[in-house]
């Protein structure tokens, strides 16, 4: 006689349907109590994006392993959004600006607000508050009837002084004359 195939049951809340299993941990599942990741979770950092891809979680493994690097990726992308963007037409305002690292790059954005977040998080990663000599340029790709616009770019990551931050600051204000 052919026995039932049984499904074990959920560890967190007992269901009695689990088809999922964690990835670290193998616990069964149910997918009310499984912690997925988006794809575009880690959009920025593309090597993280890798590493936590396609994979379940239970909630204790959830907040052993990824959590960390959640909050430090959340935490780089809002040091990033704080970095001083200067672009290459601003030469005027960044001349006495030491240029030590080497630039950094982007490829194939969709958005040209995401090419310069991507430059300011790599600047950010690397411990830099800004970014000069920023230089974008658009190609058009055509996907079969539709048109659409990727961008490429560069910049180098600088390091701003507390006196030169100052005189940024007093700049994007205007002059009280």
């Amino acid at each position: 006689m052919p026995r039932a195939m049984t499904t074990p049951s959920c560890a967190n809340c007992d269901n009695s349907k689990a088809p999922l299993l964690c990835s670290v941990c193998t616990v069964a599942l149910c997918k009310a109590c499984a912690e997925h990741l988006d794809a575009d979770q880690f959009c920025y950092v593309p090597e993280q994006a890798a590493k936590f891809a396609d994979k379940t979680y239970c909630r204790a493994c959830f907040e052993s392993h990824v959590a960390e690097s959640l909050a430090a990726y959340d935490e780089l992308v809002a040091r990033a959004r704080e970095v001083r963007v200067y672009f290459k037409n601003q030469s005027q305002e960044t001349r006495l600006i030491k240029r030590k690292a080497k630039a950094v790059t982007v490829s194939e954005c969709r958005d040209y607000h995401d090419a310069i977040l991507r430059l300011a998080v790599a600047a950010a990663a690397t411990g830099h508050n800004a970014v000069v000599d920023l230089n974008l340029t658009s190609k058009k790709w055509r996907d079969g009837g539709y048109q659409k616009n990727l961008w490429h770019g560069s910049a180098l990551p600088v390091n701003l002084d507390a006196r030169q931050l100052a005189r940024a600051t007093l700049a994007e204000l205007g002059s009280p004359n």
